[in-house]
Order: C-alpha cells, then sequence, then structure tokens
C-alpha cells in the first residue's frame, strides 16, 4: 500500500485494467488523491471539484451515515479513476460488517435518527473522520460539501 503526502492516509492499488500500465496508472491516481488533500488542506473547493466526482463522495458519505460504517474511511472506501485525466470517483459501497454500530472494537455513537431538518450539519461519523481519515475530517466541514449532501438529500430521502 502507499501513505499519502498530506493527511498520511493508507491506499491500496488494485485492479488496474491494464497490467502493462499498472506502474503508470497507480502513480497517476496517487499524484490525484495527493492533489486532492492539498486542496482540501488548502480550502480549496474548486480545485478539490476538479480532481474528484463530489456527488459520487456524497452519496457514499450518505450510506456511511445512515448505516453508522465503522470501517467508513478506514478500510472500505473504493476509488477509481478511468484513465489519467478522469476524475476520481467513489463507490461502489461495500463491506457492512462494522455497519448498523456493529462496530465490536469500538463504538462510534450509539444509533440515532438522522434529522432530516438539520442533516448534514449534525453528522454522525465525526470520529471516524478524525480516527481514520483526516482528508474526510477537513472536507466533511467545508459548507459547500454539505450543500452537496443536502441538495442529494432533498433529491434522494426527502422528495421520494
Amino acid at each position: 500500500y502507499q501513505v499519502s503526502n498530506t493527511y498520511k492516509d493508507h491506499l491500496a492499488i488494485k485492479d488496474v485494467k491494464n497490467e502493462d500500465l499498472k506502474e503508470e496508472a497507480s502513480y497517476s491516481f496517487i499524484n490525484k488523491y495527493n492533489a486532492l488533500e492539498e486542496a482540501v488542506k488548502d480550502h480549496d473547493w474548486n480545485r478539490i471539484i476538479s480532481i474528484i466526482d463530489i456527488e459520487s463522495l456524497a452519496k457514499q458519505h450518505i450510506v456511511y451515515e445512515l448505516t453508522h460504517n465503522g470501517d467508513a474511511y478506514r478500510s472500505s472506501l473504493f476509488m477509481y479513476m478511468d484513465g489519467k485525466d478522469d476524475l476520481i470517483h467513489v463507490g461502489p459501497v461495500w463491506d457492512f460488517d462494522r455497519a448498523f454500530d456493529n462496530n465490536v472494537t469500538e463504538k462510534i455513537k450509539s444509533l440515532k435518527t438522522i434529522n432530516t431538518e438539520t442533516y448534514p450539519d449534525d453528522l454522525l461519523l465525526d470520529e471516524t473522520y478524525n480516527k481514520y481519515s483526516k482528508m474526510m475530517a477537513n472536507l466533511v466541514d467545508f459548507q459547500e460539501f454539505k450543500d452537496v449532501i443536502k441538495d442529494i438529500w432533498q433529491e434522494y430521502m426527502v422528495n421520494n
């Protein structure tokens, strides 16, 4: 695995479609992820959305919140790029053995109902972010990210 530059996230590169390009693809992804962390650290929203498909990250984030996934941003986050010039995309969701507050090593928070009026202002997994992904711990504080989450929440959870 690789360790990112800014927040020291652990990254495992897997499933490169063309094995002949594995080294180049890995290098490209790591560089883009490092650029994402730098953009988050610099609080540069425009650069962030030029690097990552923010809607895919927001949708995964909502799933992790709803399921209280104890592996959120620790080991169970798939990201991919379709070529070196593509955005980083997030998904599919997977690995819910520590979800629904079924975390035998630690309790992140007891299950509670998300308040549709205040979500995402009252994020549930903040301890998980701070412990396992400093990048996400910082990103969830961006009002712009919360606005993307609110828009998705309204579209899929409130209006349907």
